[in-house]
């Protein structure tokens, strides 16, 4: 009869304890960053490259003999059986959880065992890279302190002296993205924040100790620096979110000048009244409104393929939006090009105007021979001259105007643009042709009427075309000259 009441007491206490088991999980998936049980509090931010340690105490109020377990946790964690700790090498978040929990003999089947959950405990551990200080010992080298995600961050430290047979050179902390080659550290960021380094060189030293020699490797020389890399690059320069109608709205982007050499910006959208040089975006808005602009900035990197530039990885917009107020203004849509040429006798001139919203269009100023009717410009150029054409465009609906113009240039029949020259213009071709002038005339094996001729003409043409001077105005003059030096020579020779 004791044996059947011990058996229904031990079945009634593991049924209670694994209720209670139950009811806690129950209760930790509800607070998942909670502590029951434990005296002890963990550490909840840890840092690259630094050791991270927790000592795990239970309460004194539960019972002896149990165990911790680690239920879950980050690949680097690990437990010894006194202390949690790892050595945590890229930033993040990460969770743990820890239970104690006792084994309890039941002889069931196929596990005899039962693990009762006594007391859990439940963090979140973020990791940073280090902010370190950036201090140097022995390196003459300074190493670049910014970077950018998607360029490539190089570095190559020197101690001012060559490397020795028995000495290291090797990277105690760096980030994932980066890499040391034993000469340069190389790696391009992926992703923005402080990440910290440390280059140590060493010595191997050999100690003859006697009975068991060895080898330690002594640091003489370190550095450390933590490198800030941002999105690239970062516009530091803010746009006006503001515009008005009729006026020139202008937005010059700066970037940060700490960026990498390479970086261009290109349009992705801008509205139709505005313009970018690469330099400026500019324009005239004509229509209130909202209006959205984006730039894009990146890099451009130069592989040598087909096509020989490519774009590289690291990229930052700018985007925003300027409400244009007030009324719109008339724009005169096919305004000809400033100034427009034509030729004296060949053609009549017409022109139709138009404008961006509905307008009435004047003539503020024009030519006597020009005349204008609904919207047409009309007329035949009378004279060689420069002349002044002066729209005016009113719209009554919004009561704004607009005064634009444009120049025509009439210039003689078939005859281009005339530009004269300097003084010197004139007299070169001149003076070229009495030297050939006197050469001719004191050579005593002279030259026949044809060379001569041709070559003073070919000369006088040549000069006059350098000279931008109007050759009509020197070719029948210099016939005239050649063929009375020439008639002059030949009366010299027949004497």
């Amino acid at each position: 009869m004791n044996d059947k009441r011990n058996t229904f007491l031990a079945m009634l206490i593991v049924s209670m304890f694994m209720l209670g088991m139950f009811v806690t999980e129950q209760s930790v998936n509800a607070m998942p960053t909670s502590t029951n049980g434990f005296s002890s509090v963990p550490a909840t931010n840890g840092t690259t490259g630094t050791l991270y340690t927790y000592t795990p105490i239970p309460s004194a109020n539960l019972t002896t003999g149990g165990s911790i377990i680690i239920q879950s946790a980050p690949s680097w964690l690990s437990y010894n059986g006194i202390v949690i700790s790892g050595l945590p090498i890229v930033a993040g978040v990460s969770d743990v959880r820890i239970t104690y929990a006792l084994s309890i003999y039941t002889g069931g089947y196929p596990s005899p065992y039962t693990i009762i959950t006594l007391a859990w405990q439940n963090w979140t551990i973020v990791v940073n890279n280090p902010v370190t200080p950036n201090t140097n010992y022995g390196f003459i080298s300074i190493p670049p302190l910014n970077g950018s995600v998607g360029f490539s961050y190089t570095y190559t430290p020197s101690t001012g002296h060559p490397l020795q047979a028995n000495q290291t050179l090797t990277t105690t902390m760096m980030p994932s993205w980066a890499n040391f080659n034993g000469n340069s550290l190389v790696g391009i960021p992926t992703s923005a924040g402080l990440w910290g380094f440390r280059i140590e060189l060493s010595n191997l030293i050999y100690v003859n100790s006697f009975p068991n020699p060895y080898s330690i490797q002594q640091v003489y020389a370190w550095q450390n620096w933590t490198v800030n890399v941002t999105n690239v690059p970062e516009f530091l320069s803010s746009p006006s979110l503001i515009g008005t109608v009729g006026v020139n709205y202008t937005y010059t982007p700066i970037l940060d000048p700490s960026a990498p050499p390479g970086i261009v910006i290109t349009v992705v959208t801008l509205p139709n009244w505005a313009s970018y040089d690469g330099t400026e975006i500019y324009g005239t808005p004509n229509q209130g409104g909202a209006y959205q602009f984006s730039l894009r900035a990146n890099l451009i990197v130069y592989t040598g393929g087909f096509p020989p530039y490519a774009i590289g990885s690291g990229f930052q917009y700018q985007n925003w939006t300027v409400i244009v107020g007030g009324s719109p203004v008339p724009l005169f849509n096919n305004l000809p090009y400033s100034p427009f040429t034509m030729y004296l006798g060949q053609g009549v001139l017409s022109f139709h105007f138009n404008t961006t919203i509905p307008s009435d269009i004047k003539i503020l100023g024009a030519p006597s021979w020009l005349t204008f009717s609904n919207g047409y410009l009309n007329g035949t150029p009378l004279n060689i001259g420069r002349y002044r054409v002066i729209l005016s465009a009113v719209s009554i609906q919004y009561n704004t105007s607009n005064v634009q113009s444009f120049d025509i240039y009439v210039t003689p029949a078939n005859v281009p643009n005339v530009v004269v020259g300097s003084m010197w213009d004139t007299l070169i071709p001149v003076f070229f042709l009495i030297i050939v002038m006197l050469v001719s005339a004191i050579s005593p094996m002279g030259l026949s009427r044809s060379v001569f001729l041709s070559a003073g003409t070919i000369g006088t043409g040549l000069m006059v075309w350098a000279g931008s001077f109007p050759a009509w105005v020197l070719i029948v003059p210099a016939f005239l000259i050649v063929f009375m030096v020439y008639q002059a020579r030949q009366m010299m020779v027949n004497q």
